[in-house]
């Protein structure tokens, strides 16, 4: 199972494999069907008749991995790099080689180039790796760690992303201009999570009158705009776009009237404080000339 993953990596397509010369063709079907020993000494035949096919390096390296024979596995995997072929797969591989072997500089060396062409694996993969574990309250490859997940979790990091932070939290939503009441008796209760490394807030909403809906809130990197993305129960989606300004996320967005014209609205997110949000819904009918509030909502932080 160790090597499933190589193996998709790895399966050509039928017009590269139409290319293959027959010696490699044959070395390829036993690293297919799993014959490691044969795959290694057919792949070794094949390069010594043509050195350049950087992808029998690399299967090669894993063939010879597999049977324990570590030394002709890395002497495999620094052709492929040589030939830069699959890159991601042959630097970390290598470098998991040399760790275990105590060259704990190349190992590092082999994760940064790693990193820097961004095919490195997520650092919690890195920490779990057992090869690695010499490597693991070294500063060095802290760094890398950190960096790889800066990578492959860009949420966790970017400060867009995280504008929105302040609606996380259990909230009871009262009409804003009604004083504070018991959770329970009010509007609503509202359960907002982050969720996918940071990369989106998700709204859990429940009515008083047993009524619910969600939404997806994320910043859109694509657009450079923050978007608001919610169903109820009762139908009715909502699309917004917006953007946090002057201590409030903004959004704007539309529905369909009842005779199909555009309905304009707003919904406003104001960060009042930590226990603290007014959440205000908007819209107009004389297309922003002026605007009628159709729900204006307290949040206060539920505590335990």
């Amino acid at each position: 199972m160790r090597i499933l993953l190589a193996l998709t990596l790895l399966t050509p397509s039928l017009a590269i494999a139409q290319q293959v010369p027959p010696a490699v063709a044959t070395a390829d079907s036993a690293f297919n069907r799993g014959d490691w020993a044969a795959a290694k000494r057919l792949y070794l035949v094949a390069l010594q008749q043509d050195s350049t096919r950087g992808r029998a390096w690399l299967r090669l390296g894993l063939a010879s991995q597999e049977l324990k024979d570590n030394p002709g596995a890395a002497n495999a995997y620094r052709h492929a790099i040589a030939l830069n072929v699959q890159l991601q797969v042959a630097l970390y591989r290598l470098a998991k080689l040399e760790a275990t072997a105590g060259r704990r500089d190349s190992a590092l060396a082999l994760l940064r180039r790693d990193v820097s062409i961004g095919a490195a694996p997520p650092g919690k993969t890195m920490l779990k790796e057992p090869e690695f574990a010499p490597l693991r309250t070294n500063p060095e490859f802290r760094k890398v760690v950190a960096t790889a997940d800066s990578m492959a979790y860009p949420c966790r990091t970017s400060a867009k992303a995280h504008e929105f932070d302040f609606w996380i939290g259990t909230w009871d939503v009262t009409q804003f201009n009604q004083a504070p009441i018991p959770h329970g008796l009010g509007t609503g209760t509202n359960e907002v999570q982050a969720i996918l490394e940071g990369c989106v807030l998700l709204e859990n909403w429940t009515g008083a009158t047993g009524s619910s809906g969600k939404s997806f809130n994320w910043y859109d990197t694509n657009i450079g705009k923050w978007r608001q993305s919610w169903m109820a129960d009762g139908g009715g989606p909502l699309d917004y776009t917006g953007e946090y300004k002057d201590g409030a996320m903004r959004f704007e967005g539309w529905t369909l009237g009842p005779k199909g014209s555009h309905v304009l609205q707003k919904l406003t997110f104001y960060n009042i404080s930590p226990d603290t949000v007014r959440q205000q819904f908007e819209q107009t009918t004389d297309s922003g000339k002026t605007w009628a509030t159709t729900f204006d909502g307290r949040y206060v932080r539920r505590r335990k």
